[in-house]
């Protein structure tokens, strides 16, 4: 018979929990919210511009779900080593992963500068949005390496329960990003006004201001993390980042083309379905990435639970809490989204009637979906992986994306031409069969791997 979680046990998760979450959240939405920023200025362009910046977020995920899925395989090892109280073992592990991280990250930069409008152009036949969209990715290409160098950071204060430290620089920031999208997209101030191409610029110019404000906090404040010092690094903690990031790397790398795939779907229906999609992803981004968070906060204290030696029927409890405490997130964000509907689409300017009426219909499908998409993000993200229980991990987004979601939503989009409403609802058919997986999965406890006693 499964032995529940004590009052104090559970008391204790939600706290540190919520404690991590907080700034996570507002590290998070301030993220997602650059792109929507772009989206919202650009909008009052035209809807080329929009898409255009659409198609390259959806490429640049890609990129960054690789990064994200070896800074977090690292931060796995830092969170248990955080419970084993290992400093030394936590700076190995941090410095293995950002030689990793950042040395994915360099060739990509290269490939998009290289070969940007082609790359756009494999998601639209419309010139002006390949036109623009090679323009954008072109400047905004150079931030990968900024976003490499500052996830890993942000992994690994994250598990070391300093997770505030990157959320004031994030903030920072996005903040630098919002004005100098005003100033060089419109030509405010006597700037010259650069439209798109000011948007990516100004993006760049933020991430580059992130990664040296972040730098001067950790050195200056003697925080655990150490960037440099050779005599750390050690080739079996690289081995061990890799070893956990592949199937990750592989998951998100297959998962984000999937994603890039629906744009290519929706491209293909129409320029209107492809501003549609573009303007709600960076606010499915958002509400995304308060779950993230959750996701993230949770991954942290069960791998601590793990480091500290805490038995595989504990960390299964702790799993079991997660998934309630992550329905009752979801309800409240959806909640939330429809309250603020009229809100957050009422800043939109320069659409067609069209975009517009079938974005207000698409947003509360997107609200509704938050419910759906918050199980498997917070079992696959905070609990599953936190174990090291990768491979499952792939193997399951293989069958559930490419098995089932992409066939369909081509399927009803392109062969049937269904109506567009039908076919944004299919995208969360994908999420429901990871539900259940993941489910199976949790109550199976084959997830609970400790790395604390492998070889440093």
């Amino acid at each position: 018979m499964a032995m529940a979680l004590s009052n104090k046990d559970r008391a204790s998760f939600i706290k540190t929990t919520l404690k991590l979450a907080v700034p996570l959240t507002i590290q998070s939405v301030f993220f997602s919210s650059k792109s929507l920023t772009d989206v919202l200025m650009l909008g009052q362009l035209s809807d080329e511009s929009v898409a255009a910046v659409g198609v390259v977020a959806r490429v640049f995920m890609i990129a960054t779900f690789i990064i994200y899925a070896t800074a977090n395989a690292g931060g796995t090892l830092i969170a248990q080593y955080f419970g084993a109280r290992s400093n030394l073992r936590i700076n190995q592990a941090f410095q293995a992963t950002m030689l990793v991280t950042v040395g994915f990250s360099l060739p990509v930069v290269a490939v998009f500068l290289l070969w940007p409008q082609w790359i756009v152009g494999v998601a639209t036949v419309d010139q002006a949005v390949i036109s623009q969209g090679g323009d954008y990715l072109k400047i905004v290409a150079v931030q990968l390496a900024c976003v490499a160098y500052v996830s890993c950071f942000a992994a690994a204060l994250r598990s070391i329960h300093l997770a505030n430290v990157a959320t004031l620089y994030s903030v920072l920031g996005v903040i630098v990003n919002i004005v100098l999208n005003y100033v060089l997209i419109f030509g405010h101030f006597g700037a010259p006004a650069l439209g798109i191409k000011g948007a990516a610029l100004a993006t760049v110019i933020a991430s580059i201001v992130e990664v040296v404000a972040l730098t001067v906090h950790v050195k200056a404040k003697g925080a655990v993390l150490q960037l440099f010092g050779r005599s750390l690094l050690q080739f079996n903690e690289i081995r061990s980042v890799v070893k956990l990031a592949w199937p990750v790397a592989l998951n998100m790398t297959t998962y984000s083309v999937g994603l890039f795939a629906y744009v290519v779907i929706f491209g293909n229906i129409s320029t209107e379905a492809l501003a549609t999609i573009s303007l709600l992803t960076p606010i499915e981004s958002i509400a995304t990435s308060l779950l993230l968070a959750l996701a993230s906060a949770v991954a942290v204290v069960i791998g601590n639970a793990i480091g500290e030696g805490r038995g595989s029927e504990h960390v299964y409890q702790l799993g079991r809490l997660a998934t309630l405490v992550s329905i009752a997130s979801a309800i409240v964000v959806t909640l939330l989204m429809l309250a603020l509907e009229p809100l957050v689409l009422g800043w939109l300017h320069g659409f067609s009637q069209q975009a517009e009426s079938m974005a207000s219909i698409a947003y509360k499908i997107v609200a509704v979906g938050v419910v759906v998409r918050a199980l498997p993000i917070v079992l696959i993200i905070g609990v599953l992986r936190a174990g090291g229980d990768n491979r499952y991990c792939l193997y399951q987004d293989l069958i559930s994306q490419w098995g089932i979601g992409v066939p369909v939503v081509a399927l009803l989009g392109i062969v049937l031409g269904l109506p567009l409403p039908i076919v944004f609802a299919s995208l969360f058919l994908e999420e429901l069969v990871k539900v259940f997986g993941s489910l199976h999965r949790l109550r199976s406890r084959k997830w609970v791997n400790n790395f604390v006693g492998a070889p440093a």
